[in-house]
């Protein structure tokens, strides 16, 4: 489906962006699509500094404790061609409306059509978004995998550790940016991890998450007692990599892989990357994006063995990544490439904003070691938006509003 076709040539084609949470990639996406002529519209915290950009005709807020009530109010208000999703909860959230839509009486044909344009086949939705799957995904496509196994119980992790041995990475379904993931070196740390990630929370807990990770799908999680479903993955001794992609209906468009050269900690986001040809990886997400019929945007991660150089898939993000925003010419321009598709029309890349391979993010380098010689001797990719640096300049916003809002639940 190619919505609003027949009037593309006399308006801008209008793309939605929706985010959960406080990451910049929201906002770095705003202004790529607004400065390649797209009108652009964002439902986020009412904190995020995407409401004050320039390049965002109009901001709807998102309330974290009736989530797809301010979705579906963005989406019949904002009546955007495309809807990108900038998180993990975020997709998620599409996809339950997409769900909910379809079991009501008054189910709106428009939203629904909208969110398979945006994401691609329904029946892959529950496949891509949880990282227990991830063996399925991708043994169906051919893809290298390391050793994977959904664990119920501490004595199967146990069984799998003494089959497949140590270090490893026990994952919680459900969670994203570093978070629900960890590293496990022997059996004691293997029985703390397990029983962290998979208990039920108390409500002084749930607070705590709110304060310290900013996360409300978290606080909702714990409150509603939900235990998340854990998976045990071998460690692969190498190099971090990734690569983001665009896609429509189930073919790759445009891509960029780069490998990790700097890290907020070893199980969170990328600071600082190195821009790669990684044919490898870009051949897997042409595999999962073909076999998942996925549109929109996607990021693979992988690990690059030390030994063989081969790359292991270690994660499947299907959503927009950090470095999506990245314009590098031709065939690595990936807002371009989808504005292209939403109007049918050639896909008119630009110039790269770059030719140099190693690039730190802003403002996740600068906010990781504001001395790093990553700033001054590699491109430092700095948005040219006043707004973007003065409210990373200042502290964390505050989060009273979350935590009355809390209160007001949990009563």
């Amino acid at each position: 489906m190619k919505p609003h076709l027949a009037d593309q040539a006399r308006r801008a084609p209008k793309i939605l962006l929706t985010h959960t949470l406080h990451w910049p990639n929201a906002a770095r996406l705003a202004t790529s699509f607004h400065d390649i002529g797209c009108d652009v519209q964002v439902l986020c915290r009412k904190t995020h500094p995407a409401l004050k950009l320039r390049s965002v005709r109009r901001g709807y807020l998102y309330n974290p404790f009736a989530p797809l009530r301010s979705l579906r109010v963005a989406l019949e208000e904002a009546d955007p061609d495309l809807v990108i999703p900038c998180d993990d909860q975020a997709v998620i959230e599409l996809h339950q409306l997409y769900n909910v839509i379809g079991r009501s009486r008054y189910s709106s044909r428009r939203i629904r059509e909208l969110i398979e344009c945006s994401l691609g086949r329904p029946e892959s939705y529950e496949s891509v978004i949880t990282r227990s799957h991830l063996a399925t995904v991708a043994g169906s496509a051919g893809a290298l995998l390391p050793p994977t196994e959904v664990v119920a119980s501490e004595t199967q992790l146990r069984d799998w550790l003494c089959r497949e041995g140590f270090p490893a990475v026990l994952k919680a379904d459900f969670t994203s940016g570093g978070s629900g993931v960890m590293v496990i070196h022997n059996e004691r740390t293997a029985a703390d991890g397990f029983r962290k990630l998979s208990r039920r929370s108390s409500l002084a807990r749930a607070h705590g998450a709110l304060g310290l990770k900013f996360d409300p799908y978290l606080v909702r999680q714990r409150l509603l007692g939900v235990k998340p479903k854990l998976s045990v993955q071998s460690l692969i001794r190498g190099k971090l990599a990734n690569c983001a992609v665009a896609c429509w209906q189930g073919k790759v468009i445009a891509g960029i892989a780069v490998e990790v050269l700097a890290t907020q900690n070893p199980t969170e986001h990328a600071t600082v990357v190195r821009v790669v040809a990684g044919r490898e990886m870009l051949g897997v997400a042409e595999l999962i994006v073909n076999s998942l019929g996925m549109s929109g945007f996607c990021g693979f991660d992988f690990v690059i063995e030390d030994n063989s150089g081969r790359a292991f898939l270690i994660e499947i993000n299907p959503r927009a990544t950090q470095i999506n925003h990245l314009a590098l010419g031709e065939g690595r321009n990936l807002p371009a490439a989808l504005r292209a598709r939403i109007a049918d029309e050639p896909i008119h890349s630009g110039r790269a904003v770059t030719d140099e391979k190693i690039i730190a993010l802003f403002p996740q380098e600068w906010l990781r070691d504001p001395q790093s010689k990553f700033l001054n001797d590699n491109y430092h990719d700095v948005p040219k938006e006043p707004e973007l640096l003065k409210y990373y300049s200042k502290p964390k916003p505050k989060i009273r509003h979350y935590m009355d809002g809390l209160r007001k639940v949990s009563c």
